[in-house]
Parts: C-alpha cells; structure tokens; sequence
C-alpha cells in the first residue's frame, strides 16, 4: 500500500507539475496573443491617428485654398468698385469742368458787354463835355463828389 500510495502521490505530483507547466504554457500563449492583439491594436490606432492627421490636413489645405479664393474674389470686386468710382469720380470732374468753363464763356461775354457799355458811355460823357464845356465839368464834378 505504502507503495502504491507513493505511487499515487508520485502521479499526482507529476500530474500537478504537468497540469502547472501546461497552465504556465496556456498563461504564456495567452500572454503572446495579448500582446500580438495589442500591438496589432496600436498599429491599427496609429494608422487610424495618421488617417486623421492626413484627412485634417486635406481639410486644412482646402479651407486655406476656399480663403484665399475668396480673398481674391474680394480683391477683385473691391478693385472694380475703386475703378468704377473713379471713372465716376472723372466724369463729375470732366463735368465740373464743361460747367465752368461754360460759366467762365458767359461771365467773359457779359464783362466783354459791360466794357463795351463803358466804353461808349465814356465816349458820350466825352462828347458832352466837349460839346458843353466848362458847364459840363462843373456838373461831372457835382456827381463825383455826391
């Protein structure tokens, strides 16, 4: 009995010891694959990450390349509008112009008639006073002094 008991124990003990190395065995293989499905999980997170950055990026460059359109578009209608106001702007100058140059005709033709007035009153008080003489100046000279 002793021996067979020892027997047991012997099989027992091995059967432990095996059923110990399979499980440290089962923990190891457990242990590779968690740390195979993690690594698999970082690249894939990693390659997620640079999708993101890449798709970021892309988004980025289209909204800079949408600005800047729109900035030139801006530059572009702002610059018709300063055009166009100053060809209004030298319309109303070459206007102006025609206007007063029209206005400058008329005052010179008055101040033509104006002298041409003087002149031939001058020219009357002139003959007055050559035909009337001394009575006339006297009379030239009253009005001066009033």
């Amino acid at each position: 009995t002793q021996k067979i008991i020892e027997d047991v124990n012997k099989r027992t003990q091995e059967m432990i010891e095996e059923g110990n190395r399979r499980t440290q065995q089962m923990i190891e293989e457990g242990n590779r694959r968690a740390q195979e499905m993690m690594e698999e999980g970082n690249k894939r997170a990693q390659e997620m990450i640079e999708e993101g950055n890449r798709r970021a990026q892309e988004m980025m460059e289209e909204g800079n390349r949408r600005t800047q359109q729109m900035i030139e578009e801006g530059n572009r209608r702002t610059q018709e509008m300063i055009e166009e106001g100053n060809k209004r702007t030298q319309e109303m100058i070459e206007e102006g112009n025609r206007r007063t140059q029209e206005i400058l005709e008329r005052m010179r033709k008055e101040h033509e008639e104006t002298m041409l007035k003087m002149d031939n009153t001058l020219k009357f008080i002139g003959s007055l006073i050559y035909a009337e003489g001394e009575k006339t100046r006297e009379l030239i000279k009253e009005m001066i002094k009033k």
